[in-house]
């Protein structure tokens, strides 16, 4: 935390009421400096958007700043969540885009904001990656890939899937499914339940 502070980064804890956080924001803003943060707050397990607070649209309301979103693609796809130690060779991408401004701020109910904020923030890493033509060629890009897939969606069993090289698997009834280069699923065998990593993990 002291490495944190020294550079600036003001910590807190999630889903606390932290009036120190409140009134650190307000003095970074009241004297005319830009203000960073990751209303996620976490990694997002499988590349798509995580949930953000309805408390943030609140805080946009109060501070009546222009706000401008910042989304990165292709970071989940060259070091995922489920296994960050062999980063893939990946292109990134980021886009900055001003949002909304003081007068947008100002028109606008706290519901308003937060649909507006959702909506600038969503992201699918899977998509970008079709989207683009992005091909992930490492030999073992699937391993770990079973931490966030943990059902078998033919069985329906949990805790019995595993991963190895390009496939994943379940133990209990033997289903395999191969992970394409291109990011496209397919069942070796049967039918393909999931051919979209973020629909099999919702």
């Amino acid at each position: 935390p002291w490495l944190l502070e020294l550079i600036g980064a003001i910590a807190t804890r999630k889903f606390t009421t932290d009036m120190h956080l409140v009134k650190s924001i307000r003095r970074v803003l009241e004297r005319g400096d830009i203000l960073c943060m990751y209303p996620e707050a976490r990694y997002s397990p499988c590349g798509i958007t995580s949930y953000m607070p309805d408390s943030v649209g609140a805080l946009v309301k109060r501070a009546k700043v222009p706000v401008v979103t910042i989304v990165h693609h292709g970071n989940h796809l060259q070091s995922p969540f489920w296994n960050f130690r062999k980063p893939r060779k990946v292109p990134l991408h980021t886009v900055a885009t001003k949002t909304l401004t003081p007068e947008d701020i100002e028109r606008m109910s706290i519901d308003e904001i937060n649909t507006h904020l959702r909506a600038a923030l969503s992201y699918d890493d899977y998509q970008y990656q079709k989207d683009n033509g992005i091909l992930i060629t490492e030999p073992d890009r699937a391993e770990g890939m079973h931490k966030i897939l943990y059902q078998c969606p033919h069985c329906m069993t949990e805790s019995k899937m595993d991963s190895q090289g390009a496939d994943i698997f379940c133990t209990a009834c033997g289903k395999r499914w191969h992970w394409h280069e291109d990011g496209r699923l397919e069942a070796t065998e049967g039918e393909t339940e999931f051919d979209h990593i973020p629909d099999w993990f919702d």
